[in-house]
């Protein structure tokens, strides 16, 4: 881990650090997200890694996307879904390996709090 995605990381933590619950209903299901103060006083309701489409693994790769099923119980939406892969662009390449997942269809979503 390098010092700027520490530096960010801590950031988002203390942003978050005064946040509440909240709970929405779905169509696929409940989500429980969070609410914070945003830098200029709005109350900002958050909901992370929220499954937009069927991941597209197996016979599922290179196909159209399918909806996403209804998860069973209440899904906690408090942190990022997976990061897609990415190919490096430094070049020569510093790491090879592999960056990100291929089951990376999840969204975030932002309201002010009263919507």
């Amino acid at each position: 881990m390098n010092l700027l995605s520490l530096i960010i990381e801590w950031s988002l933590l203390l942003q978050f650090a005064q946040c509440s619950q909240l709970i929405v209903n779905t169509t696929c299901g409940t989500l429980i997200g969070i609410e914070f103060t945003s830098r200029n006083g709005s109350i900002v309701a958050a909901f992370h890694g929220i499954p937009f489409a069927k991941p597209p693994l197996g016979e599922l790769r290179f196909q159209d996307p399918q909806p996403s099923e209804a998860w069973p119980g209440v899904r906690e939406a408090y942190n990022f879904g997976s990061v897609c892969v990415q190919i490096p662009i430094v070049y020569p390449p510093v790491n090879t390996t592999k960056m990100g997942n291929e089951d990376c269809l999840y969204l975030s979503v932002y309201t002010p709090k009263n919507t």
